[in-house]
């Protein structure tokens, strides 16, 4: 696998997650039951599936601009 498509493939994983986890809320907050989700972390560990998909967007989405760049390439 080249670095091009690993990045591809992480950024593009990282925005379905950050979609997922933005219609989970809208639709928790729809159906007023938001404040079951939470706490998101608590005791500096993730506790529930939202927390687990935030996490792992934000992870990507960090990782994804350092795969960028270790790729040498710069695909603009």
């Amino acid at each position: 696998m080249t670095f091009n498509t690993l990045h591809k493939l992480v950024k593009w994983t990282a925005i379905i997650l950050w979609l997922i986890a933005a219609i989970i809320i809208a639709v928790a907050v729809k159906n007023h039951t938001f404040w079951s989700l939470t706490p998101i972390i608590a005791h500096n560990r993730i506790q529930n599936y939202l927390g687990w998909i935030i996490a792992i967007a934000f992870i990507l989405s960090v990782c994804s601009p350092i795969i960028n760049l270790a790729s040498g390439e710069d695909n603009k």
